[in-house]
């Protein structure tokens, strides 16, 4: 039975990527018919890097792929489709509609969704920015929460395999939750987390606001959530408005959107971390980089906190609509 509704899957996922735009293109073709030409979407601040090759198709398209900038719809520049506190039904709309579930039902421990640059700005990020032996809550994760290791923190994972969480060393505490589905953290109590983590999983998110809100209310006073992406995706998977995004300023401003909507204060956005000896970094050199990128947001004290602006963080300037410029 499983086999056969895999099959299933399979079939209407590759007949979703097969079907034509407006202009006559397939997803399959948009997303790698720029594969050997430079970039022409890139945003200061990153660098524009090419987009991979579509090497298989493969049962529920298990494909990691980066948004090729130049064949999506909607404007860098023109009126933005961000400034919108809710998002609609077509905004949610994913090209693979089969349960999320069977999609995780294989656990992929020891995958990296990006690479070893990005993964240890991320760190650094952590390094800087979370209370020694905090209580963190890592949600959509997996065997490995990115923490510095020389840190002690209390950790509770949620995702949506449970093998993969149970290869997290680090965790303490571990739930399964279809988000899409129920986007609350009815199983965690109030004001009780130092901070709230995501990774590189907003852009499958179809109720992001109301996520975000459940983040708010089980974090602390002051209590800070960071959001951290690139440009990376099971596109299959990831939500219209997401693929149709340009460059990684349309996604950073659709995050900060959503953190605000959600209530938090001194929300900003960083576009790179200093490392400490990038040199020693599989990953630190070479056009493979995947763009760094995380939004951070702080659940109101009702008092001041601390200044974000910490040596080795890379803030992006905002205009006075909160904007990435």
């Amino acid at each position: 039975m499983l086999l056969a509704f895999g099959a299933q899957q399979a079939s209407a996922t590759r007949a979703a990527i097969a079907a034509p735009d407006s202009a006559g293109r397939s997803a399959f073709n948009r997303v790698v018919s720029g594969n050997t030409a430079r970039s022409t979407g890139s945003t200061k601040g990153w660098r524009a890097t090419p987009t991979f090759p579509l090497c298989a198709v493969g049962p529920a398209a298990l494909l990691l792929l980066r948004r090729d900038p130049r064949r999506s719809r909607g404007s860098a520049t023109g009126p933005s489709r961000l400034a919108r506190s809710a998002l609609t039904e077509r905004d949610t709309v994913k090209m693979d509609g089969f349960p999320d579930e069977l999609f995780y039902l294989v656990p992929r421990i020891g995958v990296y969704h990006v690479d070893d640059h990005f993964r240890a700005q991320l760190t650094e990020l952590y390094r800087l920015l979370l209370p020694k032996g905090g209580n963190l809550l890592d949600l959509c994760s997996q065997h490995d929460s990115h923490l510095p290791p020389e840190v002690d923190y209390t950790l509770t994972v949620h995702g949506m395999n449970q093998l993969e969480l149970l290869a997290n060393s680090r965790a303490s505490e571990r739930f399964t939750r279809n988000f899409n589905e129920d986007p609350s953290l009815s199983n965690l109590p109030s004001n009780s987390f130092d901070a709230v983590l995501m990774t590189v999983s907003i852009q499958y998110m179809q109720r992001p606001v109301e996520l975000l809100k459940e983040a708010a209310r089980v974090l602390k006073p002051g209590g800070q959530l960071i959001v951290s992406f690139s440009n990376r995706m099971f596109f299959t998977k990831a939500i219209e408005i997401w693929r149709a995004q340009r460059n990684m300023k349309g996604l950073v401003n659709l995050v900060l959107g959503y953190v605000r909507d959600a209530g938090f204060e001194q929300v900003r956005a960083a576009n790179g971390v200093t490392l400490q000896a990038p040199q020693l970094l599989p990953g630190a050199s070479g056009w493979s980089k995947d763009p760094f990128a995380a939004v951070v947001g702080i659940k109101s004290t009702g008092e001041r906190v601390a200044s974000l602006d910490l040596e080795g963080i890379s803030w992006l300037e905002l205009n006075d609509s909160g904007q990435a410029i």
